[in-house]
């Protein structure tokens, strides 16, 4: 049997994702393709523009056969975590083949080169990665200039690691690597704009796309989504649930005045706490602030996963947690196709870990640990929905009164 996984966000769900998930089923020949997906707060440090719910159903309409979600600890996390859990998601189905990912760079060689540098163990490697650093490098630049000090045989492209799809696709390479995982990785041309590119049209990248919705410009982004996901989009825009970071402003404020010290959340350093405190008087928005914290050791997507931990009370205890249960504590399914029940059942009598489509029913099987990171996912959908409903008026399903209805993903 061969099923195929990706690791995605999907946020949201447009022409270069479509691509992918036509390789998997019409290239790759997939019997199944199985994505496990972010929920509602991303790996950027942002809330998702629209719910994890609504992406799971698209995703489903356009060739996924399973939903599940990733953990919120992993899915606001730095890339080797985002990737270290997505991999270890997909494993532990018992069931996908294949790891399909895509790129800026489609070869895998490189790939195998780069992971394993980033891979070593070496003092001189790390040495040189913190004297980068020392020198007012982000860590991300500083190991990229480490990797290219080691490169031996194949040569990698100056701007190899400077790629945000490169920098994920290395860690799924380098999680792979890993005797305690048996997936084929299979690397794909992104042919959409540059990851973080505002460049609109057919081709658009998800930052453009939203973008475009958020500056009331939804006809610039009709031409990079399917059209059910513009018909979704355009209705939220129209009930004002279309989701950014500034939504989360109120209650980050909240936070950043009650307490002088935020050493303790995931990704927090003493200096970033620090500068954190400096500089809270002056907080309007999430966005300004990130933007006010940026440095060029400081990226401004490290800031923005700073403070949306510290909004969802994520600590760096819950990555321990995570890591305690080998990155995958469960397998939460967000969404299935018809023909997906067939997998469902597979995945049943196959799966690693505990097993669920709903919260209450993985409570019963979870054992503490695994329980308190099931509570942090359904902390952060309460404050999603605290978000839809402050801007909308309306009242929104919680996590156990949601239903999934097989019908809907053809609706």
């Amino acid at each position: 049997m061969s099923v195929v996984g990706i690791i995605a966000e999907f946020n949201p769900l447009h022409n270069g994702h479509i691509e992918i998930l036509n390789h998997a089923n019409t290239e790759m020949k997939a019997d199944y393709v199985v994505v496990v997906m972010s929920g509602d707060f991303t790996q950027r440090g942002n809330p998702a523009m629209i719910s994890k719910y609504d992406r799971a159903k698209l995703a489903l309409r356009h060739g996924a056969d399973l939903i599940i979600e990733l953990p919120v600890i992993a899915s606001t996390s730095s890339a080797e975590t985002f990737a270290l859990s997505g991999i270890a998601h997909l494993s532990a189905t018992g069931a996908v083949s294949h790891l399909l990912f895509g790129c800026e760079d489609a070869n895998m060689e490189m790939f195998r080169t780069a992971a394993n540098l980033a891979s070593s163990d070496s003092m001189d490697y790390h040495k040189t990665i913190n004297s980068f650093v020392k020198q007012g490098d982000s860590y991300a630049v500083a190991r990229q200039k480490a990797i290219q000090m080691q490169q031996k045989g194949v040569q990698l492209p100056s701007d190899f690691l400077s790629k945000p799809n490169n920098i994920l696709g290395v860690e799924y390479v380098k999680a792979l690597a890993s005797d305690a995982y048996a997936m084929e990785p299979v690397c794909f041309p992104r042919t959409s704009s540059s990851h973080n590119s505002k460049q609109t049209g057919s081709s658009a990248s998800g930052s453009a796309i939203r973008n475009a919705m958020e500056t009331n410009q939804a006809q610039a982004a009709q031409p990079s989504v399917p059209d059910d996901v513009m018909k979704l989009l355009r209705f939220n825009a129209q009930f004002k649930t279309l989701v950014r970071s500034s939504d989360v402003s109120m209650l980050l404020h909240y936070k950043l005045i009650s307490s002088d010290d935020f050493t303790e959340y995931l990704d927090c350093t003493e200096d970033i706490s620090n500068k954190i405190n400096n500089m809270k008087d002056r907080f309007v928005e999430f966005e300004n602030f990130c933007s006010l914290l940026k440095s060029k050791d400081l990226t401004y997507a490290r800031i923005s996963r700073v403070l949306i931990h510290i909004a969802l009370n994520i600590k760096k205890t819950d990555l321990e947690s995570l890591a305690m249960c080998n990155y995958a504590p469960y397998l939460r399914v967000l969404g299935f196709s018809k023909k997906g029940t067939l997998l469902l059942s597979h995945i049943k009598d196959h799966a690693q870990v505990p097993f669920f489509l709903s919260p209450q029913g993985g409570i019963n099987q979870l054992n503490a640990i695994e329980r308190t990171i099931l509570e942090k996912d359904i902390y952060a959908s309460d404050i999603y929905r605290a978000l839809l409903t402050n801007k909308s008026g309306r009242v929104f399903p919680t996590e156990f009164t949601r239903k999934f209805e097989l019908k809907d993903i053809n609706g």
